[in-house]
């Protein structure tokens, strides 16, 4: 899908205005909740077009939360595919299936968007606000300091010099940004293997629920229904599509890929007015489904924090002044630290449930499903893996007079 076949005139920014380098779902949710705020917002990426593969799916309650700000958290849902439960399966007999009636969200199930379908719902909205992504143009150099910066940007064989207020990067894992920051990724050296398809099944597979498949001995198998008979098949195998049962019934495939990762994360996000926001700062496991999710609520959260200083009237902003703004981006940074170590947690946990078994964890597993719901320290848990939501408070007796 092109950005725009009738583009809108391109508002270019002005100086002293935002520019985001990366126009994956991060860079444009930064760029939408910026440009509602009455910036002139300027977001660009190298490549020549959108993605159209599924890639990242997983939009958690969080995050479907903070784009109801944006105002399309309902495009979202209409767009994707709602899983109702979890089915476990252990040596190929069904063990535990729990219903996703309990999480405490008016969306009752986890809600699964592939990333081309979330680029084109966002820069959709951009578009209606006069903005589109400027395609095969990046950053080649940048001077940043605490009042903004001077940028080199390169569209082919042209090159143009601009000042920025801010300079977001949100260009993934190879980050451009991150480099110039000089602010490396610290973390986990252990390599995690994961092979992804997504593939038709056939229709007698159940489409409402989730299916984690495990066996002692045997590599995993993770089933997430993307729905019209799509599902995406999960595997620490070497080949996924070796791993599916007959009785599925695989047909077509319409994304394939081999993932390699490291659970790791820059310590440092913001260097005066640049910053680093989603995979450009942390990676981990795509099997917990936190990565799509933890770049939008980076995004959306920093870029309330610059809607809310830009609003300050520059003659207002003296050095104890800016000392508190500066306190601000700290607190988001150490924030955003704290967010996606208790990701990387939870990615690690997952992990380590699905391919570090024995036959007393698989046992324990299937009885904590069974009981989620029903004990308030195993719906914990159950929250914090699927839902990336607290628990509901429990109400306490009131105490007895004495």
């Amino acid at each position: 899908m092109a950005d725009n076949p009738n583009p809108a005139p391109i508002k270019k920014a002005r100086a002293g205005q935002p520019l985001i380098v990366g126009a994956g779902p991060t860079g444009l949710a930064a760029a939408l909740n910026l440009a509602q705020a009455g910036h002139a917002v300027r977001i660009i990426d190298r490549n020549p077009a959108p993605t159209s593969e599924s890639r990242a799916i997983v939009i958690t309650h969080r995050t479907l939360d903070m784009l109801r700000d944006l105002g399309v958290s309902d495009k979202f849902v209409s767009m994707g595919h709602i899983v109702r439960g979890l089915i476990l399966t252990v040596n190929g007999q069904n063990k535990a299936q729990i219903d996703f009636e309990f999480i405490p969200h008016k969306l009752k199930g986890l809600l699964v968007v592939p990333q081309n379908f979330t680029e084109r719902i966002l820069s959709d909205a951009l578009r209606e606000m006069g903005y589109v992504v400027e395609r095969r143009t990046e950053l080649t150099r940048a001077e940043m300091d605490t009042q903004g910066g001077n940028l080199q940007l390169k569209t082919g064989d042209a090159y143009e010099a601009t000042h920025v207020s801010w300079l977001i990067g949100a260009d993934g894992e190879q980050s451009f940004v991150r480099q110039l920051l000089d602010t490396e990724m610290k973390g986990s050296a252990e390599e995690h293997h994961w092979s992804v398809v997504d593939i038709d099944l056939g229709p007698k597979i159940d489409s409402k629920n989730m299916e984690i498949c495990l066996a002692a001995k045997m590599p995993a198998l993770i089933r997430i229904p993307l729905g019209k008979g799509k599902h995406r098949v999960i595997s620490n195998a070497p080949e996924v599509t070796e791993m599916i049962p007959e009785h599925w019934r695989p047909g077509g495939i319409h994304w394939q890929s081999d993932v390699v990762v490291h659970h790791q994360q820059a310590e440092r996000r913001i260097v005066g007015r640049a910053v680093i926001i989603g995979d450009a700062a942390h990676q981990m496991s795509p099997l917990a489904g936190r990565n799509l999710s933890l770049g939008i609520e980076d995004a959306i959260s920093l870029t309330n924090i610059i809607n809310d200083v830009s609003r300050i009237s520059p003659s207002m902003i003296t050095p104890k002044v800016e000392e508190q703004l500066n306190h601000l981006f700290r607190a988001w940074e150490r924030e955003r630290l704290g967010r996606s170590r208790y990701a990387m947690w939870i990615s690690n946990r997952v992990d380590a449930l699905v391919t570090e078994r024995t036959g007393w964890e698989l046992f324990k597993l299937a009885q904590m499903l069974r009981f989620i719901g029903l004990l308030p320290s195993v719906q914990r848990v159950a929250l914090a893996l699927l839902a990336d939501l607290s628990p509901p408070e429990v109400e306490k007796p009131a105490p007895k007079a004495q």
